[in-house]
This record gives structure tokens, C-alpha cells and sequence, in this order.
């Protein structure tokens, strides 16, 4: 009886620990990816919170809106991929941009890199094609 007790106990502080967003009060420590450019010149904006939330928007837009959620492993991992690069932060924009930003508590970092070039760092691609991925799942529900 006392381990179910436990179980229901350690259940309901797992939950009222997780952190959920809004769009109105979005963290400050997260992962964006995106893209845009090209003939239309808007661009599209994905900021994922460290427990798997999705926010979206685009240019022009007035704010961000969530659109889903991925597994929250996922963006640890990206997370701490990016960490890892933060010194090959760069820009090479083009025509057609791609980019990843990571933002900490008080600092942002950021990778752009045209439909010519790729990322400065490896990890930064890798790290931008699994999150996309995972983003295009949400879009296709």
C-alpha cells in the first residue's frame, strides 16, 4: 500500500514540475530553426522549448503560436549538441536561408547558411535536419 502511495505521490510531483508555455510567455532557454528567402522573402520560425513545445510563426506575423510538441529527449540532445559548436557561430546568407539559434539564459547563438553552403559546424545540419523532421510530423497530423 505505502509503494502505491509512493508511485501516486512521485506521479503527481513529476507533473506539476513540468513547465508548460505560451505563446504569451515563451522560455527563455530554447532551440529555433527555420528558413526562408528566396523569391517571396518571408520567412518561417520554429522555437522549441526544452520540454518539446513548438511555437510557430512566420514574417509579418504578430506573434508565435504553438503547433505541437516533440519529444522533449530530442531537444536535450539538440541542445547539447549545439553547446558544443558554440565557438563555429556564423552567417552566410544567400538566397534561400536556413538557420539555428540557441538561446540561453542570458545569451543567444546563432548558425545561417544559404541553399550554396552549409552550416559552419556539422552538428548544426544534423542538429536542423532531426528537429525539422520532427516539426514536419507535427504539420502533417
Amino acid at each position: 500500500m505505502k509503494q502505491i502511495g509512493l508511485l501516486i505521490i512521485s506521479f503527481l510531483v513529476l507533473v506539476a514540475c513540468s513547465k508548460n508555455y505560451t505563446a504569451a510567455s515563451l522560455p527563455k532557454e530554447f532551440v529555433e530553426v527555420g528558413s526562408g528567402g528566396g523569391f517571396t522573402g518571408i520567412y518561417t520560425y520554429y522555437k522549441i522549448a526544452p520540454n518539446g513545445q513548438v511555437f510557430q510563426t512566420a514574417s509579418g506575423a504578430a506573434g508565435y503560436s504553438e503547433t505541437g510538441k516533440i519529444p522533449k529527449k530530442i531537444v536535450k540532445t539538440a541542445m547539447k549538441q549545439l553547446n558544443s559548436v558554440i565557438d563555429s557561430c556564423g552567417a552566410q546568407s544567400g538566397n534561400m536561408n536556413y538557420f539555428v539559434f540557441l538561446g540561453t539564459k542570458d545569451t543567444m547563438y546563432n548558425w545561417l547558411w544559404s541553399d550554396g553552403n552549409k552550416p559552419t559546424a556539422a552538428a548544426v545540419g544534423i542538429v536542423y535536419s532531426s528537429l525539422i523532421d520532427k516539426i514536419n510530423t507535427l504539420n502533417r497530423k
